[in-house]
Parts: C-alpha cells; structure tokens; sequence
C-alpha cells in the first residue's frame, strides 16, 4: 500500500499540465511526491506554533484545508521549477511562492487567521517591552 501525501500528484491537475509537470520532475513520481512533502514540511515551521500540524497534514482527500493544498502546491511548484530552470523560474511561480510565503509569515505573526485549522492545545503568549529609552541629564 503506497503511503499517504498531504499532496497528492493528481493535486497539481488544477494548476499546471501533467505534461509540465512530468518534464518538472523527468518523469519521477517520486520527485514530485518529495517536492510536495518538503513543501509540507517548510508550511509546517510556520504553523507549528499556533496549530496542530499533526491533525492539519494528516487529512487526506475532501478533508484536507483548501488554503494549505493551494500554498502547498504553490511552493511545490517553485521548487521543482527551480530544480530544472535554476535562472528561469516563470514570473507566476515566483509570484505565488512569495503569495505562500507572505501568508505564513502572516499567519505565523498572527495578522491571519485561518479557518478550520485545528488549533494546537499550547498557549503561546508573547511578550516584549518597550525599547530602552536614554536619559540625558
């Protein structure tokens, strides 16, 4: 029985051809599985703080969050093209990788939100002061 992927190859059906996709990754299945596990795994250190990662990466099918299947294959994407054209990314990849990017670093800031991600059990609190002021007397 195969293992199960967050992404799945079939996943990329809605955003690139399969043609592209098989040249991408030189007709390896197994190229592209591990483009899209190393993409998880990069999403996974900017949520891991504030959500479940466990829960949120084990879905599978219909379960899975739409926003981190679309990043995912977003950041995949970037990577297998730039595993091929190493100075000749396309603009939309490179687009929508920083799309992916702003939006972690915004969620892990806490400027987003999103829905329906299992919220892990840890409070997290942050903390701070105010920057040290001189006194010139």
């Amino acid at each position: 029985m195969a293992a199960s992927h967050f992404i799945e190859k079939v996943d990329f059906n809605t955003i690139i051809t399969t043609g592209t996709l098989d040249y991408l990754s030189g007709n390896d299945d197994d190229i592209v599985l591990e483009m899209a596990d190393e993409a998880v795994e990069e999403m996974k250190a900017y949520l891991v703080d504030r959500y479940n990662i466990t829960s949120a990466f084990d879905m599978t099918g219909s379960e899975r969050n739409k926003t981190l299947l679309m990043y995912g294959k977003d950041i995949a994407l970037y990577h297998l093209f730039s595993r091929r054209h190493t100075n000749q990314i396309p603009t939309i990849r490179a687009k929508r990788y920083e799309a992916a990017m702003d939006w972690l670093r915004k969620v892990q800031k806490q400027e987003i939100n999103p829905v329906g991600l299992p919220i892990s059990g840890i409070k997290m609190v942050a903390s701070g002061g105010n920057t040290k002021r001189e006194n010139h007397q």
